[in-house]
């Protein structure tokens, strides 16, 4: 099957222009005929790309489209079963050619692990934030800086001094990063105790720290609040604008038109080949956003003449409520009545969040009989935790949940499911 790789000369220009004075013409990494399947399902067949310095690349495609499978490759997490992988970040050329034969594995030097990819300064965030989670916030940015002394048990004895200074130095250049992620005054608290968001903005900062020149960020603004977000972006635009470092970023399709107000350049997968436009083409294709979606699941769960009702909650999320007209419905007394719950998983809290006071704010909704409700949020936001404490297959830290008027937030699971299926 031939490569679909598809770029027309106006949408090159219009990326240009869109981002001519960040975009550097220098090729960093250069990828031709990628191929991989699993199990004789090919997921990517005959992939090839350019990345240019300071170019922001949004990597988009259905669920099952190769997506992760084209990262864990770019980033030495997995190997292709054919293909090249050029990389020039700081001057030191390496070409990986797969497939790689045995000798070349016996050799630790030159194998393709995530290690060497690394350290030619290719990094990546993950969807699942791989913090340590005792250490502190700046603990965990200033352990990914490259060439520490203290890490030679010779160099900590006869050179003192010298890793002193190091490690000042290495400290005040973490504590700017943390300031520029907008996390003043939180350097010493551990990963396990602040928010999901603040974690993932850690983990941006982490990469850079290690000395990554391209950098691959998968779902960045998931389970993000509105500041956040900005928070996020601005310093993705920094990290562009100021040090030229490429980003390809995977995003989940709520988040998309903020990645698109960023990107230059955007990678669709599409039936195991890929598609490479201006983010300007994508912008003026996309025939839809978020809510006509949502209005089309309305339209088809509520019918024709219905009343929504909207209640904004934290972290960019809604609750909708969709009344039909038709249909009598007890708007009196609710249901179901959440008030104030606040969940956690081992020690980090999901569902609720902490106010800039340290006073925690759990969420309240109440579901009424006829109606029709849909929860809006991003992915990582705690959906599934919120609908397994709802069931009681999870514990609540904090508040009640009220069935017709009963209080059930301490009943076992089997109890609260004979009770909704009274109901």
């Amino acid at each position: 099957m031939s490569v679909n790789v598809q770029q027309s000369e106006e949408s090159t220009q219009s990326s240009k222009l869109k981002n001519s004075t960040i975009r550097g013409t220098r090729l960093l990494m250069k990828v031709r005929d990628l191929r991989k399947s699993f199990g004789g399902q090919v997921v990517l067949n005959g992939i090839s790309l350019d990345l240019h310095e300071g170019e922001v690349i949004l990597l988009r495609g259905d669920n099952g489209s190769g997506k992760t499978t084209l990262l864990n490759i770019l980033t030495g997490n997995l190997e292709p079963d054919s293909g090249s992988i050029w990389i020039d970040t700081n001057g030191s050329e390496e070409n990986f050619k797969f497939p790689l034969h045995w000798w070349q594995k016996l050799n630790p030097f030159s194998h393709f692990t995530p290690e060497r990819v690394a350290s030619e300064a290719v990094g990546r965030t993950w969807q699942d934030v791989r913090l340590f989670k005792t250490r502190s916030l700046l603990e965990n940015i200033a352990v990914a800086t490259p060439g520490q002394p203290g890490e030679n048990p010779i160099a900590v004895l006869m050179r003192n001094r010298l890793m002193r200074r190091f490690e000042r130095n290495n400290q005040d250049k973490s504590k700017e990063l943390l300031v520029k992620l907008g996390l003043v005054n939180r350097e010493n608290s551990s990963a396990d105790k602040v928010s999901l968001g603040q974690v993932k903005r850690v983990s941006i900062a982490r990469a850079i720290r290690a000395g990554a020149r391209i950098l691959f960020l998968d779902e960045p603004l998931s389970g993000l609040d509105t500041d956040g977000i900005e928070d996020t972006l601005e310093f993705l635009k920094s990290l562009v604008e100021r040090e030229n470092v490429t980003l390809v970023i995977v995003e989940h399709i709520f988040n998309i038109p903020r990645i698109l107000s960023l990107a230059t350049t955007v990678w669709t997968l599409y039936n195991s080949q890929i598609q490479v436009d201006s983010s300007n083409s994508v912008s003026a294709r996309i025939p839809f956003g978020f809510d006509s979606v949502i209005q089309k699941l309305i339209d088809q769960l509520a019918g024709p003449g219905h009343q929504i009702h909207e209640k904004i909650l934290y972290g960019g999320a809604r609750l909708l409520r969709i009344t039909s007209l038709s249909a009598s419905s007890n708007t009196e007394v609710p249901v179901l009545d959440v008030q104030s719950i606040l969940v956690r998983r081992n020690s980090r809290l999901v569902v609720g969040r902490q106010l800039q006071d340290g006073s925690m704010d759990g969420i309240s909704f109440s579901l009424y009989k006829g109606d029709v409700f849909i929860l809006c949020a991003p992915n990582g936001w705690g959906k599934t935790t919120l609908l397994e404490a709802l069931c009681g297959i999870i514990p609540t830290a904090q508040g009640q949940i009220f069935l017709s008027g009963m209080d059930i937030h301490r009943l076992p699971a089997w109890k609260r499911a004979r009770l909704i299926s009274d109901n």
